[in-house]
């Protein structure tokens, strides 16, 4: 679709255990030192190492596998991390607004537009509905956005980002509820 992300290898179990040396062979020498090891389908962090070397990479893999049958590895990007909330269905792509907020942070708003949009494709690429956490990284010196990931079903207690983020954008923790309601029900009757 377009959007850039960071460089980064996939891997499955069978993967790794049948032929885990090559495979960890051809991650070091696209991605390079240092690596974030992830499992694929975990959430808040769990299961993420970041790997110096050949010995952490190989201790990275062992726990990110007792998350998830499949591994992600990751360039390392000196960045700022940005989060961008996005809300809508479907129909929303014609409309003003998927991308509702993003964390006040030291950047331009040319910036904070561009990362607007990058959430906004993204969003709309991987068909999403409802609510997702678009999370981004703008690497320092290049100032290049880079799409991290999307969390389509970001958390929701009174600490976690996605009801701040939407909360900075005026919707109180009710409002925001109501409208994730309204926007599912018309998903579910097929009004989009």
């Amino acid at each position: 679709a377009g959007v850039p992300h960071c460089k980064w290898v996939a891997a499955s179990r069978a993967d790794l255990e049948l032929n885990g040396p090559v495979v960890l062979d051809g991650i070091e020498a696209k991605l390079g030192y240092p690596i974030f090891v992830k499992p694929a389908n975990a959430g808040s962090s769990v299961g993420i190492s970041k790997a110096a070397d050949r010995a952490a990479l190989e201790k990275g893999v062992e726990i990110a596998l007792r998350e998830d049958d499949k591994v992600m590895f990751e360039e390392f990007v000196d960045a700022q991390e940005v989060e961008c909330a996005a809300i809508g269905n479907p129909d929303d792509q014609y409309k003003n607004g998927v991308s509702q907020t993003v964390i006040p942070a030291h950047l331009s708003e040319e910036k904070l537009d561009e990362v607007r949009a990058e959430a906004r494709k993204a969003y709309l690429a991987l068909g999403c509905s409802g609510l997702s956490r678009c999370d981004f990284f703008v690497a320092r010196g290049t100032g290049r956005v880079l799409c991290n990931e999307l969390n389509t079903l970001p958390g929701f207690t009174s600490i976690s980002m996605y009801p701040k983020l939407m909360a900075h954008e005026g919707y109180s923790y009710p409002a925001l509820v109501d409208k994730l309601l309204t926007l599912a029900v018309h998903r579910r009757k097929g009004a989009y």
